[in-house]
């Protein structure tokens, strides 16, 4: 499982990788989401089925659920029978009643002291998750937190390298108008955006036009 979140190709490959390898890993589970925290807001990047966007949807409106306290408190939290649950009344309510979701188990996804978001997993039977269940969760959730990091650095590193390639080209075309037109830095540029914003072009694509021509095409 930790080779196959690796070798996913992007950021959201990753996330979703990580929904469907646990539901077929954790004991019990039948749906799994990944929550992602930026302050103060939550939201739902990846899920293996419609059921947990619905359901998390209900934690972010009521503000309650284990999701959130698992990203809150920095602790795992399991509910054998959302209808009895007591915790979160605002949440169990709405969730029992709209999606039919019994069993619930959110772990939170962390690098050191750095908490990204959680793993959430959901099933309709009563009881549906053991401490077995919770213990390869937390296992699983680890493995699910550097693999996303690494893929977001990636893409990250990935993105960098396209900008300054981007730069480069832009650079060279400046080079050429300024040599061409006898034009400043600053005019060369304003003209390369010129011709970008008229033909509804990147610049970077007018940029390569410049460099195959050896000139600025009005």
């Amino acid at each position: 499982m930790a080779r196959s979140l690796h070798s996913a190709v992007s950021t959201q490959a990753t996330l979703d990788a990580i929904c469907r390898l646990a539901v077929g890993a954790v004991d019990g589970a039948e749906h799994a989401a990944v929550t992602l925290v930026r302050g103060d807001s939550f939201t739902t990047v990846a899920a293996s089925s419609d059921v947990p966007a619905l359901i998390d949807c209900m934690q972010y409106e009521t503000g309650q659920g284990p999701c959130l306290d698992a990203i809150r408190e920095h602790e795992s939290f399991m509910t054998h029978d959302l209808s009895k649950e007591r915790r979160w009344p605002q949440f169990t309510s709405r969730v029992v009643r709209s999606a039919g979701i019994r069993s619930m188990l959110a772990e939170r996804l962390f690098l050191d002291s750095d908490t990204l978001g959680a793993l959430n997993l959901y099933a309709e039977p009563t009881s549906a998750f053991t401490e077995r269940s919770e213990a390869f969760a937390a296992m699983f959730a680890a493995h699910a937190a550097v693999a996303y990091q690494a893929a977001r650095d990636h893409d990250k590193s990935v993105n960098l390298e396209i900008a300054l390639h981007s730069c480069r080209r832009i650079g060279m075309a400046m080079g050429i108008v300024m040599t061409r037109e006898a034009v400043t830095e600053q005019q060369a540029f304003e003209a390369l955006k010129r011709v970008s914003q008229k033909r509804n072009r990147k610049l970077a694509d007018v940029a390569d036009g410049v460099i195959v021509a050896g000139l600025l095409e009005r």
